[in-house]
């Protein structure tokens, strides 16, 4: 659903270099891979309401982090959807 969703911000004429492919698959395998493996193992310890808050709560930790620790303004991209 993403690929499809982000398709028309790629800029497919641009090259990508294979460390910038090593990075993104870093990324895929390591953060969302174990991290979801260790998320959804634990599910099965935690009540449904924990669940429903975590599922919220979650999101809104990873955007406060984000702003707190990599200094990025939220809000809306003013640049158009360019992606730099």
């Amino acid at each position: 659903m993403g690929v499809l969703i982000f398709a028309p911000f790629v800029h497919f004429g641009q090259s990508i270099s294979p460390p910038s492919w090593g990075w993104l698959l870093g990324i895929g395998i390591i953060h969302t891979g174990i991290a979801w493996v260790i998320i959804y193992s634990a599910y099965p310890q935690l009540s449904t309401p924990v669940i429903g808050m975590l599922s919220f709560i979650y999101p809104i930790v990873a955007a406060v982090i984000d702003w707190a620790i990599y200094d990025h303004p939220l809000g809306l991209s003013r640049d158009g959807g360019s992606g730099c």
